[in-house]
């Protein structure tokens, strides 16, 4: 669930800080409630978003989850390659080596090749990841419509620590 409010925060254009904002409370309801309009303006400050979730939907977030988590970590690989090449630069020095490869690789040609490494499937898995928030996100509804304020309060929600 911290991912779900991680995400939900960045799409929300909210600065975001992975270690800074955790859940403290989930509020479990019966199936498909929404939020309404004085539930959105009275805990907009507590409430960072509000799932329709199933077992299926947290399936299909756990698949995509791992795919951001790939990508993020190949393109990181590629951001640490400069490090390795200086750190690898030291080191063939200290062993005298005299490969002019490793003692002076061409870095501009590297990084002309390397730039935009990944920026089309991380844009398309970030895309898949929106989109799958967009479709479990609560939806808040319009007052003439059902909305959670007008189920029964015993219908037996819960609130989890």
């Amino acid at each position: 669930m911290q991912i779900v409010a991680h995400f939900a925060l960045q799409f929300n254009r909210e600065e975001v800080s992975r270690y800074k904002n955790h859940s403290s409370d989930y509020l479990i309801t019966v199936a498909e409630v929404h939020s309404n309009l004085f539930m959105a303006l009275k805990y907009s400050a507590q409430v960072v978003a509000g799932f329709n979730l199933t077992k299926s939907s947290l399936g299909e977030l756990d698949k995509l989850m791992e795919r951001y988590n790939t990508i993020c970590s190949m393109r990181n690989d590629v951001e640490r390659i400069w490090k390795t090449l200086e750190q690898n630069k030291e080191t063939a020095e200290i062993d005298i080596f005299t490969d002019a490869t490793i003692l002076n690789p061409d870095v501009p040609a590297l990084q002309k090749i390397l730039q935009g490494y990944g920026d089309n499937q991380y844009a398309q898995v970030t895309s898949e990841i929106r989109s799958w928030y967009d479709t479990y996100t609560w939806k808040v509804k319009a007052p003439n419509q059902n909305a959670d304020s007008e189920i029964d309060e015993n219908s037996g929600a819960e609130v989890v620590n």
